[in-house]
């Protein structure tokens, strides 16, 4: 008899706030958006165990159970669009507040103390006969973006936890996609300032944000977690550029403290760190800028050795966050056309 297959290139990926903590979001609600998936999935978390026992058979027969329903549930790519881009930023940040009036909004999102919303989150496999999950009670435990000019597109990368886990459901949300573009590397404006006075490197040809929650999960006396525990998080940022006239003066200050070393300069104790502000413009009114005021140097990223082949020598100009005379290590601002906040 004939079969159907199921599609794995057909279907759809959504995500919303959660309002509240055990209460996954409805389908049909106004806040649900669909992504742009591009890479990645979540799956479902049921591990299986088994303790080995002497029986005094030659075959192992321990009994299996169930270990864990839950946690991890894997990592999915998003195009960063316009619509998108500082909705996600906000989930994992925690914080989002509105100012400005229709239909050009500018959402400001600064990291603090607050943790991140729970999410809802929904996936779909296939079309003729699909496979539909809803991932609920879930955190971003990570989230990277990454854009340059071998990639051009921007992404921003989640890693999912979840206390539910792939739950079958009947209904799938309906939100369409917003159609527009995602930014890409060439609406950038990027300034990059080490020391004294701003360095404005046309030559930069990437960047990575990333900032982890790290999260712990927690089961109790369930195999599904009960709650994810935060450690201390942390946030990372460099932007890449070739070794030029303009970046040569920089690395020298990181190096030895002085743009012009003399002879015999040896290798500065001194940390030295930058300010990476990025802002991709569409038009006046859609646009989104990433801030972070205090980059510490990662000097281990330094490697400008010759080559036999010649060719161009980049570095990467970055490191862990910190904040700036009080300001927050992230500040994300986004303007868009949505009126309300993203959590």
């Amino acid at each position: 008899m004939p079969v159907t297959p199921i599609e794995s290139n057909v279907g759809g990926y959504w995500q919303a706030k959660q309002a509240a903590v055990g209460t996954p979001t409805a389908y049909n609600a106004a806040t649900v958006r669909r992504l742009r998936l591009v890479d990645g999935g979540l799956k479902a978390v049921k591990e299986i165990g088994s303790e080995p026992y002497v029986d005094g058979q030659v075959f192992q027969d321990a009994t299996p159970y169930v270990t864990r329903l839950g946690g991890d549930a894997g990592s999915v790519s998003i195009q960063a669009q316009i619509e998108t881009a500082g909705f996600l930023f906000a989930q994992i940040i925690g914080a989002d507040v509105v100012t400005g009036s229709n239909p050009n909004f500018t959402h400001t999102i600064a990291s603090g103390n607050l943790q991140g919303a729970y999410q809802t989150i929904w996936q779909q496999t296939g079309q003729a006969t699909p496979i539909n999950t809803r991932f609920s009670d879930a955190l971003v435990s990570k989230l990277t973006w990454r854009v340059g000019q071998d990639q051009l597109v921007s992404r921003i990368t989640q890693d999912i936890r979840a206390i539910k886990t792939a739950t079958w459901v009947a209904n799938m949300p309906t939100a369409t996609d917003a159609g527009t573009d995602p930014f890409i590397w060439s609406e950038v404006v990027g300034e990059v300032k080490i020391g004294v006075g701003p360095t404005v490197l046309a030559e930069a040809d990437g960047e990575t944000l990333e900032v982890d929650r790290h999260l712990d999960d927690h089961l109790g006396d369930n195999p599904a977690p009960v709650a994810f525990v935060p450690s201390v998080g942390e946030m990372t940022r460099s932007v890449s550029a070739i070794i030029s006239n303009n970046t040569l003066p920089e690395i020298k200050q990181a190096l030895w403290n002085s743009a012009t070393p003399a002879d015999g300069t040896e290798l500065s104790s001194s940390i030295r760190h930058l300010s990476i502000n990025t802002k991709y413009t569409r038009d006046p009114n859609r646009s989104i800028e990433i801030q972070t005021p205090k980059v510490i140097v990662d000097l281990g990223d330094f490697d400008f050795s010759p080559s036999p082949d010649g060719g161009k020598l980049s570095v990467s100009f970055g490191g862990r966050c910190r904040p700036s005379g009080g300001s927050s290590m992230l500040t994300v601002i986004a303007k868009t056309g949505d009126t309300a906040a993203y959590v």
